[in-house]
């Protein structure tokens, strides 16, 4: 089968929580034929089948194969750590995202956080500041990451006026 084929038949697998079988459709292919695409809808697949390791283990595949980890992979990953309470192991990889950022998302972090429930005061406000700082550099954001923004401060008991005015601002503009 082809890159496309291939990548959909992983998708499928996903969208089925047939982790098992999506692996084995990856680990079929050649290693050319493995894409961040497929490999993340195996990430997918092995998070809502509350398989964390296998999702952490193929997250740490794409990054060690140089694929561009995207966010959605990242989300995913965190995802799968949230949904079966490893909240360590989620902290430690939202950790290592944050040391070497991919995701281009203004609201990764503070939603990762949220997630997470992360309570740590300055980590949360270390998240934030970011978050903003991309706002105030005009980066473009979708009605989407606003949202998810709004959401993660809400979840995090953020009550920054700043914050708020900041992304009421950019809620008109968008």
């Amino acid at each position: 089968p082809d890159l496309i084929s291939q990548s959909t038949a992983v998708s499928a697998c996903a969208k089925c929580s047939q982790w098992q079988h999506a692996l084995s459709l990856l680990r079929a292919s050649v290693a050319a034929e493995q894409n961040k695409f497929s490999c993340s809808a195996a990430i997918s697949s092995c998070e809502k089948s509350c398989q964390w390791q296998k999702a952490l283990e193929l997250f740490q595949h794409v990054a060690d194969a140089n694929m561009d980890a995207d966010g959605i992979s990242q989300s995913i990953a965190i995802k799968a750590c949230d949904r079966v309470g490893r909240l360590k192991q989620g902290s430690q990889l939202l950790s290592e995202l944050a040391a070497n950022p991919v995701s281009g998302s203004v609201s990764f972090l503070p939603w990762a956080l949220a997630r997470l429930g992360v309570n740590d005061p300055e980590v949360i406000h270390d998240g934030f500041v970011q978050a903003l700082l991309q706002l105030r550099s005009g980066t473009q954001i979708t009605g989407q990451e606003l949202s998810m923004l709004w959401w993660a401060a809400t979840m995090l008991n953020i009550d920054g006026r700043v914050f708020a005015a900041n992304l009421a601002t950019r809620d008109r503009k968008s």
